[in-house]
């Protein structure tokens, strides 16, 4: 697995990425259907969590506990991400 060098000049980084991802790959390409209200939709979505998490907050004891405790299940989860990531790379280059 490639990866960029940060200790590198900016050129040396963008052709390391060119060697990984050659200009003539085709990306992904969007999908045809769209969903209904786009974008606004997301950002009333983002809206409406963020309300949530607010009013959860403001909900002595238990809902304030629970907002609380994002700052610990986060870090706890990218923890675990970057423990089991060889894994699951492994895996999915296994399935391609």
């Amino acid at each position: 697995m490639a990866s960029v060098n940060p200790l590198v000049t900016r050129a040396e980084q963008l052709a390391n990425i060119r060697q990984i991802y050659p200009p003539e790959r085709r990306s992904v390409e969007r999908p045809a259907f769209r969903l209904s209200g786009a974008p606004y939709t997301s950002v009333a979505t983002l809206v409406f969590v963020g309300a949530v998490l607010v009013l959860m907050a403001f909900d002595y004891p238990v809902g304030t506990f629970a907002v609380a405790s994002i700052g610990l299940i986060a870090p706890a989860l990218v923890l675990g991400w970057f423990v089991v990531r060889r894994k699951v790379n492994d895996i999915a280059d296994i399935r391609r």
